[in-house]
Order: structure tokens, then sequence, then C-alpha cells
């Protein structure tokens, strides 16, 4: 049987786009229950479970696993402007439906389900879907979407890295931590923050610590 299963990456970012990944496969069982015993490939889980080391080393064999299974990946990448002119909701519906569509319809294929990670369906997806809380812990497709999504959106934050050098997103991936905080305090906003949540950050966000030496 044919299923899906997607995630994203990125929604509680201060900077960059937000990720979505679906990834379809064929699994040897005939019903959702079943499905969440199917677990072919060692070491694949939610990704915000592995560290940056073990998502990497899963790069090669879980593209190849997909690969060898007729399998397809579907990425859909929202950008920081259309963040910021309509919302988180939009942003997020907009990315899983996109990233869904290029790996079911787009590429010839109707899955028997799609697994969505969450509590809502995707608006306009056009075949069975369910949303799951902690559905990347419990079936396998979301796990391997959840992976392929943070790695697409860390090489994203690591290019971008190289273009705003003191903002650290080589190491914080535009997420809130503290050295993150201290630099928007210093440096302001640059093109790739997230207008709303950047402003919420500066204004409740005391005077900068000493960054780290390497930014």
């Amino acid at each position: 049987m044919l299923y899906a299963g997607t995630d994203e990456a990125g929604i509680g970012a201060l900077a960059g786009p937000i990720v979505a990944a679906t990834v379809t496969l064929r699994a040897p069982v005939n019903s959702i229950k079943m499905l969440r015993d199917w677990w072919p490939l060692k070491g694949v889980t939610d990704s915000k479970k592995l560290s940056e080391r073990q998502r990497e080393s899963l790069r090669g064999p879980l593209s190849a696993f997909i690969a060898e299974h007729d399998g397809e990946v579907g990425i859909s990448i929202i950008s920081v402007s259309y963040i910021n002119e309509h919302g988180y909701a939009k942003s997020l519906d907009k990315a899983l439906k996109d990233s869904s569509k290029k790996a079911t319809k787009n590429a010839g294929l109707q899955p028997r389900i799609l697994v969505v990670d969450g509590n809502r369906n995707i608006p306009g997806y056009p075949w069975k879907q369910e949303a799951i809380p902690k559905a990347d812990n419990l079936f396998f497709h979301v796990s391997a979407a959840s992976i392929m999504a943070k790695l697409t959106r860390d090489d994203i934050m690591v290019a971008l890295g190289s273009q705003f050098p003191e903002y650290g997103f080589a190491q914080n991936k535009g997420y809130p931590t503290a050295d993150h905080r201290d630099a928007l305090l210093e440096s302001g906003l640059s093109e790739v923050h997230r207008t709303l949540p950047c402003t919420t950050v500066l204004r409740k966000t005391k005077g900068p610590r000493r960054r780290p030496e390497g930014w």
C-alpha cells in the first residue's frame, strides 16, 4: 500500500523560511494501525530527537532508501516575506499543502492516507488525510519527512550564516537562542528575520551579554 507523511521545520524560528517535507512510500501493511509498526530503517525518528551529526548521518541512507523503494519526497520552502505578509497559519498551511502535492499528485501518486504531524488537516488536500499529534514519533513516513525538512532548512540557514555572520545562523539555525537575541539587540533585524516574533523578542529582552568569538 502507498502511504505518505508530512512535517515541517522552522515554525518556531525568528529567521529564515518555514520548510515542509512530505515522503510517499509503499509499505507492506494494509492499515494505518499496522503502519505504526513498519520501521524499515534504523535510526530514523523525530528530527528533534536527533543531533545535527545524527541527522547528517541519515541524509544519504534515507534518501537512498526512498529512491530504491520508488518513493517521492516533496519539499516546500516558504519565504520570510510570505511569512511576514500572511502570518504563520497560512504559511504553514501553504508549506504542508505544497510539499504534499509535490510528493503525491504531481508525482502521479495517490496514497491511501496522508499522515500529518499535528492537530489540524491540510486545507485543500484532495485525498484522505489524518492529523495526528506527535506523528513524527509514531510513523516512519512522518519521521522521514521530519528529517528531510530539517536537513533542508539547516542547509539554508548555514548558507544564510555566510551572508549574515553577525547572527550566528550556522549555529542557532535562526531559533531564539540567547546569543541570537543578543545579536538582534546589537544589530537589529536583517532582511531574513520575521518581523512579529523579533519585535516581541526585542521588547522583552534585556541588554546583550558578550557573545562568543567566531560569530
